[in-house]
């Protein structure tokens, strides 16, 4: 009996704490679901067997701490410590669940005090939770918390031309107010010349079909001939897009037999003449200029063309070849070009599916030849897509880390065969190209510096950006005198180009911070115009446009801010002010931007808004140089200008009905000085500002190169 007895196990107590609590050996509550449970979210059981249903009132409660193991949105000051009603503890089970059949009042009590806290504690979340829904709207709402500005359905960054215009805006306030008798002639004006500008572009946009046969599209050899060779004179230098030889090669083969010829070739040579076409604005046709709507026709049966049903037989460099150079016909015309960024995107996409971001060493059984046309066509979509966004206020979607592809060879196309890298110092086919790959990096990290819609911005940040910047360009500079003692090297159009695409930047990096230049001395240099560049700055859009614009709000800001500085300094002792020769030279400047404006005008530009940007600020500091009355000089200048903005649109329908098969039809309307009808805000043909203005020469000027 002995051993039976000692046999048997020894009875446990009960086990209280829910099963995940004692697994884990740690303190239980006891509740169901317990504070340990409820906290990491576990499956609170208890062991139906063992569990005491006898409820724990010689304890104290105390909600703070349970408060800590609760949610954080629990509010703090809701510290309350409840104390059970002391008793007599119980002698057995049978007392305590009579206990629990007749509660006393002290539990009632203490029942009815809980549920006092928890719709307390219910209410103060529910308070909580509705002030921060109430927060966030404002908080989103701040205008300082984005960087850019919203215009119509776009939202454009600070890259963005219209966004240096926007600073001007005061200034033309005397032109909305409704008391002003000067503004009745001046809305009627505006009104003409919109009328007359939608009556242009609808006779410049062709209507008919694409032609069945692309070949009935190619003008005559020697007219064929003449636009090629200026394309390849003038952009293939700086976009590499074709190898020379072989385009040449099969150029001649088409004029021997054009049956054989395949599409993608005779767009590929549609696009190039469009582009050259650019450049041939001086020479004649048979004794008649070169029809642009003969070379938009090229740019929009091109499009039309890649258009069409994708196939996988199209995933190709020659694809790949004809997308650049839609993309750069479409800015240079221009034809849609302040949507080319939207177009770049699917060309950089393209191009990644095909992997060219991937360097060819990594490819097996790669030719040298194809390894090097892969690379100058990846640097080639780089800089499209770069050069778009910076035209488009956008983000270049795209950074170092998402490439390894080497730069190309600094060769001749001839060598690309058999290649073997030339010495830095010798001007190659490639070397315009590999210049700016120099600077691509920063130039994307300044892109996105700028375009980045959150506030915030570090001018140490554009300083440190700007001085990487301006280091490479010093040593691109450089090399450029050594290219220049070879026996090939760039042409001044090149170098123009060059200055233009790498120096942007540097506007668009400072404009935001409103640097102020440092006085100077000496008067801008004398430069050159070289014909090919003029005419890009003529004819082109988007960077070809849009840099001498922004650079001409900036002349124009820091002009108004030295006769600013003049009136408060100037007394009846003092003399002419010591800024009066940078004021002279600033004036200059923009006296001559303001004539290519009225240029672009006469070139076939239907938006006047460029020229009357910069004749209007070119009158307000004339007026206030001659220390006029502003207002009434800006008015009278002002409505000479729109009369003869008038004129000249007159002429450019007339021009355009009378080449143009399709029905001239005036497009109606409406404005009124009521209406808000914003003649500054961003339309979809953008203003211009002229070609004789040296950017390279400003910048130095201000000390930023």
């Amino acid at each position: 009996m002995e051993t039976d007895s000692s046999a048997t196990p020894k009875r446990r107590r009960p086990a209280l704490a829910c099963e995940e609590c004692r697994q884990r050996k740690i303190r239980c509550d006891r509740e169901s679901p317990c504070a340990h449970c409820t906290r990491f979210k576990r499956v609170c059981k208890y062991s139906t067997s063992t569990r005491k249903e006898t409820p724990r009132h010689d304890r104290t409660i105390d909600l703070s701490t349970s408060r800590s193991q609760s949610p954080p949105e629990a509010p703090s000051h809701n510290t309350v410590e409840v104390r059970a009603i002391a008793r007599e503890p119980s002698h057995g089970f049978a007392d305590t669940h009579e206990e629990l059949s007749h509660p006393t009042p002290s539990i009632e009590a203490l029942k009815n005090r809980i549920q006092q806290l928890e719709q307390k504690l219910s209410e103060a979340l529910s308070l909580q939770t509705e002030s921060r829904s109430h927060q966030l709207p404002t908080v989103a709402s701040e205008p300082t918390a984005i960087n850019g500005a919203f215009s119509k359905t776009r939202f454009f960054g600070n890259s963005q031309r219209s966004i240096c215009e926007r600073k001007f805006r005061h200034l033309f306030a005397m032109f909305f107010r409704l008391d002003a008798p000067e503004n009745v002639e001046i809305h009627a004006l505006l009104e003409q010349t919109k009328r007359l500008a939608r009556t242009a572009k609808a006779q410049i946009i062709l209507h008919q079909p694409v032609c069945s046969d692309l070949r009935e599209l190619i003008p005559p050899r020697r007219v064929s001939d003449h636009l090629v060779q200026a394309y390849l004179r003038a952009m293939e230098s700086v976009y590499r897009i074709v190898h020379i030889p072989s385009f040449l090669q099969a150029y001649e083969l088409y004029w021997i037999d054009s049956a054989a010829a395949a599409p993608a070739f005779i767009i590929k040579i549609l696009l190039i003449m469009a582009i050259g076409s650019v450049f041939c604005q001086d020479h004649t046709q048979d004794g008649l200029p070169i029809s642009r709507a003969v070379v938009l026709q090229w740019v929009y049966t091109a499009q039309t063309w890649l258009s069409s049903p994708f196939e996988k037989s199209r995933l190709d460099i020659d694809t790949l070849q004809l997308q650049c150079l839609l993309l750069i016909a479409r800015q240079i015309n221009p034809v849609g070009s302040d949507l080319v960024w939207l177009v770049a995107g699917t060309l950089l996409r393209t191009a990644m599916h095909m992997g060219l971001h991937i360097d060819p060493r990594h490819i097996p059984d790669v030719s040298p030849f194809n390894a090097e046309l892969r690379r100058r066509l990846w640097a080639t979509v780089l800089e499209i897509n770069l050069q778009t966004s910076t035209d488009a206020g956008g983000l270049p979607l795209i950074s170092t880390n998402d490439y390894d592809c080497e730069p190309p060879m600094n060769i001749d196309d001839e060598q690309m065969e058999s290649p073997t890298a030339q010495p830095t110092e010798m001007f190659t086919h490639s070397s315009l190209q590999i210049a700016l790959l120099r600077s691509l990096p920063v130039r994307l990290q300044i892109a996105r510096f700028t375009n980045d819609f959150r506030s915030g911005v570090s001018y140490d940040e554009a300083l440190r950006l700007s001085a990487e910047l301006t280091e490479i360009y010093r040593d691109n500079s450089t090399l450029f005198q050594a290219f220049n003692k070879g026996v090939s090297k760039p042409t001044p159009f090149h170098s123009r180009l060059f200055d233009l695409m790498t120096q942007r930047f540097l506007l668009a990096l400072h404009d935001p911070f409103s640097i102020r230049a440092n006085p100077f001395t000496s008067d801008a240099p004398d430069t050159a115009v070289d014909p090919d560049y003029t005419s890009l700055l003529l004819i082109g859009a988007a960077v070809y446009r849009d840099v001498t614009a922004q650079a001409i709000c900036v002349i124009a800001d820091e002009s108004l801010d030295m006769l600013d500085k003049r009136q408060t300094s100037l007394t009846a002792l003092a003399p002419s002010p010591a800024h009066e020769p940078q004021l002279l030279v600033f004036r200059a400047i923009m006296e001559r931007c303001t004539a290519y404006s009225m240029d672009r005008v006469r070139a076939g530009e239907t938006n006047i808004k460029g020229y009357l940007i910069s004749s209007f600020l070119l009158a307000h500091i004339d007026a206030r140089l001659k220390g006029e009355p502003v207002e009434a000089a800006v008015f009278r200048a002002f409505q000479e200008d729109l009369k003869r903005c008038v004129g000249l649109l007159e002429e450019l329908v007339e021009r355009a009905g009378s080449s143009s098969s399709v029905p001239v039809v005036e497009a109606n309307v409406s404005f009124s000085p009521g209406e808000n009808n914003d003649w500054l805000s961003n339309d979809d043909s953008m203003p211009d500002l002229g070609a004789d203005m040296d950017i390279n020469t400003w910048l130095t000027m201000q000390g930023m190169v």
